[in-house]
């Protein structure tokens, strides 16, 4: 098997200096940023498939899709902090107000 090729580009997008794609004997994956560096979309050519994700105004992951269609919604407390979880079939994954501390700073995800 072929080692792993890793590329580091700039695209037209602007992606200057992000992982954009990597490929093996195997797959290619890829990747998409948009202009702050959050990760926007990646992709495998052996699955076929498209992750995505968009944001709030706040730069919060709000929604992530597979293959364009809704999979996983996030809800978010006025203050920043995750408040839920849910699959788009129905099935709440995680509600929560307790958050984990690091330097007397409450974690935030994602």
């Amino acid at each position: 098997m072929a080692a792993p090729r890793w590329v580091s580009s700039t695209t037209a997008d602007g992606d200057v200096g992000f992982l954009t794609k990597a490929t093996n004997s195997a797959d290619t994956l890829s990747w998409d940023y948009d202009l702050v560096g959050q990760v926007l979309s990646e992709g495998s050519t052996r699955n076929a498939t498209t992750v995505s994700y968009l944001y709030n105004l706040a730069g919060q992951r709000s929604t992530v899709r597979l293959n364009g269609a809704d999979f996983l919604t996030y809800g978010y407390y006025p203050d920043g902090l995750l408040q839920s979880s849910d699959q788009i079939r129905g099935r709440r994954l995680l509600t929560s107000r307790t958050t984990s501390c690091t330097a007397g700073r409450p974690s935030r995800y994602p």
